[in-house]
């Protein structure tokens, strides 16, 4: 009887881990949309406000909802305030210095933080139309990211929950 209960728990436990590991991809899609939603926030506020990068900054980062990545809302309000403190740092040093330490909170991938990193360059126009299409292109990439994100998810999912079956009942194999 205990062997029994034994490989029951050891079967449970692997399938307990596959959906860890499972529910960590979801989060990873769940933060690429988040971003998705701070630049398209960004562009409205540019297009809208006609207020300076540094405000729209601070701005959105007051307007990302905490269910959302709340983060993302965080490290875009202390850009906006470390712009606007006077200390005439440009914009891309600011993004860098703050994104990096946001990044390593996060769980997205090489080539998605590489996105991220480089939004200072999408932003250099000077007029609030090319600026705001430059954002909204950025969101786009932001969006085609995510969805990518979305059908390798689903596929490694089917794998890692496959396995961690196969796994746990091998291991109560074992056991009995």
């Amino acid at each position: 009887m205990i062997a029994l209960i034994g490989a029951f728990l050891t079967m449970a436990g692997a399938v307990g881990a596959g959906i860890c590991i499972c529910m960590d991809r979801e989060g990873r899609v769940r933060q690429l949309r988040s971003l998705e939603r701070a630049f398209e926030v960004m562009a409205g506020e540019i297009s809208y406000s006609r207020i300076s990068l540094p405000e729209v900054l601070k701005e959105t980062g007051e307007k990302m909802p905490a269910q959302d990545f709340e983060a993302i809302g965080a490290a875009l309000c202390r850009i906006g305030d470390r712009l606007c403190d006077g200390s005439g740092q440009d914009v891309e040093t600011v993004w860098k210095e703050e994104m990096e330490g946001f990044l390593k909170q996060t769980k997205l991938a090489g080539q998605e933080k590489e996105l991220v990193l480089s939004f200072p360059s999408a932003v250099w126009f000077l007029d609030g139309p090319r600026q705001q299409a430059a954002v909204l292109a950025y969101a786009q990439g932001m969006r085609e990211a995510a969805c990518l994100a979305q059908k390798k998810k689903q596929e490694e999912n089917r794998l890692t929950m496959a396995l961690s079956l196969a796994c746990g009942a091998f291991a109560a194999i074992m056991l009995l």
